[in-house]
């Protein structure tokens, strides 16, 4: 069989044998990349192109790629690649491939196997200069890898010290540190499990190495925190191994629906949401006192409300119940502040009061990609774009799997719409049946000039979840923006029908009669909205959904009540 590996550098084998010369060509080592990372979907074959060839025409482009895969499939086997309409798609059963392994790992979420199958990063020192498209979906998935890495570390290490393989830490903290040289925050958690194995001096020594790494590569002053836990350790009693112990998280089955609900939620659909509130419920009846599955409950019934799957007077009632629990479990729950936060955000319109909940979030845990995102949100709702799009790329670096597309849709705020293209079509290639990246990328679209093509992504994500009014309402805004009145009258009309039987937040009307150039009844809707705190409707201001409405005397007053200048 042959043998394909992507991860710490490029190489094809045949048994023991390299394969070298036309599939070994960089072009063709970055298509087998691309199909490799859209398993189980195809790859495109106009993806292909855009990212491979962009300087080429159609012609040209066609034919390299046209090669390339006869090139592949003759070395690697006809029915390694196949085709499928206009898409490229791995047979996973004709080679063996370490990525394709590592992504299995992923989805399964085994975080032991995950650790043993990461072997370096994404075609490690590999480059092609003449398409920075590709560099960027590189650096993409390179990020997405190596948090999936480091988050399974943490999980191994956790294991480790609650059944007392202190030596076993050391080793899994070596590799973290390996994966993250310039980490303050790990390289104290190697120099600890050194000293909790009784090797103090390597403990010390670890943090020069640190300061070293950090002057030579960086130019930057050593950590303050690593150096004053080494001074901390010169002067301290000799250590004791501490005995094994328990570990904040809970085990068992609270553990496990937990991280059943936290896999649900990262979807942001109504019925990944629905499923993460059920697990989370589940999770606290086997563990009232799980802190952390309260938070995370607290969050669901909040994006559920945002959403409009489900009325938000009963949605942040249940939120703030929760929220608080969590916060009388552990004060000092850095993710419990987060929630606080967001609930003073949305509930409350409480800025300033917000603002504080999410520095303090931070900082109790300055890794909570949640916390960066949702503070993006708050300054993105002020108008600060900058900002926003500095702290969701932050989430998105610290989690790229659940924070995809905040960032993109900040950008589209701040007008950057060719650079939220890219974005978005990078979310969708990663996850091609997720409505909101559809949505998202058909709003990059048009507003870059391509109606016809967001209209049609638009469309899409209203396919992909058939009972939102969220994408139901956005493609009524479109149709109406695009000069296709009777199709946004039919989607006002299917809005109206749903919310005799059931609710359709206000927020969602809204957006077709905006589309439609009927801002007094947008208005209208946009002050219900208010009053009930339905949808996103704290962030009109900064929101390119609702611009027409700027000069209108009631939206100014509803921002003027909400406390937004």
């Amino acid at each position: 069989m042959i043998t394909v590996q992507l991860l710490g550098g490029a190489s094809l084998r045949a048994g023991e044998v390299p394969l070298a010369g036309p599939p070994a060509q960089r072009h063709r080592i970055a298509l087998l990349s691309l199909i490799v990372a859209a398993w189980p979907q195809p790859l495109s074959r106009d993806r292909a192109m855009a990212l491979l060839w962009p300087e080429r025409d159609l012609v040209k482009s066609r034919r390299l790629l046209n090669l390339a895969v006869h090139v592949l499939r003759s070395a690697l086997g006809e029915d390694a690649i196949l085709s499928t309409n206009d898409g490229l798609l791995l047979n996973p059963t004709a080679l063996s491939c370490d990525l394709h392994e590592l992504r299995a790992a992923i989805s399964a979420n085994d975080p032991e196997r995950i650790a043993r199958c990461y072997t370096g990063a994404l075609l490690d020192g590999f480059h092609l200069d003449e398409s920075a498209e590709f560099a960027y979906w590189l650096d993409e998935r390179r990020t997405e890898l190596v948090h999936a890495f480091t988050g399974a570390l943490r999980m191994v290490a956790e294991d480790q010290e609650r059944n007392g393989d202190l030596h076993g830490r050391v080793a899994t903290f070596r590799r973290l540190v390996a994966a993250h040289p310039h980490s303050g925050l790990y390289a104290r958690a190697l120099m600890r499990a050194l000293d909790a194995v009784g090797d103090r001096a390597g403990a010390i020594r670890h943090a020069a190495e640190h300061a070293r790494r950090l002057e030579t590569d960086l130019e930057l002053p050593p950590d303050p925190e690593v150096q004053a836990l080494a001074e901390e350790l010169r002067t301290a009693a000799p250590a004791r191994p501490a005995p094994p112990r328990a570990t904040a998280r809970p085990r068992g089955q609270a553990h496990h629906l937990y991280l059943q609900g936290r896999r649900w939620a990262s979807e942001y659909t109504l019925p990944g949401l629905a499923r993460a509130a059920d697990c989370f419920e589940r999770a606290v009846a086997h563990d009232p006192t799980f802190a952390l599955a309260h938070t995370e409950l607290a969050m669901v019934y909040a994006e559920l409300s945002e959403q409009g799957g489900m009325p938000p007077d009963v949605a942040y009632r249940k939120a703030a119940d929760a929220a608080a629990a969590a916060l009388r479990l552990d004060p000092d729950l850095g993710e419990a502040h987060r929630t606080v936060a967001y609930l003073k955000l949305v509930c409350e319109h409480d800025w300033a009061g917000a603002e504080a909940e999410f520095k303090r979030a931070l900082e109790l845990n300055p890794e909570d990609a949640d916390a960066h995102d949702l503070y993006g949100r708050l300054c993105s709702a002020l108008g600060r774009h900058d900002e926003a799009i500095v702290l969701q790329r932050r989430a998105q670096e610290l989690d790229p799997l659940s924070h995809r597309l905040d960032a993109v849709s900040s950008l589209l705020r701040a007008g950057r719409h060719h650079e939220a293209v890219i974005g978005a079509r990078n979310a969708v290639e990663l996850d091609p049946g997720h409505d909101r990246g559809r949505a998202t990328l058909g709003w990059a679209y048009f507003l870059s000039g391509r109606r016809d093509e967001g209209l049609a992504e638009l469309e899409r994500a209203v396919a992909l979840s058939p009972n939102s009014t969220l994408w139901l309402g956005q493609l009524g805004e479109a149709y109406g923006m695009a000069g296709r009145t009777d199709r946004a009258r039919e989607v006002l009309r299917q809005l109206e029908t749903r919310a005799r039987t059931a609710y359709v937040s206000p927020y969602h009307l809204a957006y077709v009669y905006t589309g439609l150039g009927e801002y007094d009844q947008a208005v209208a809707l946009l002050e219900r909205a208010s009053a009930e705190r339905a949808g996103a409707v704290y962030g009109i201001a900064g929101s390119f959904l609702f611009t027409p409405l700027h000069r209108h005397a009631g939206f100014r007053a509803i921002l003027e009540r909400m406390g937004v200048r």
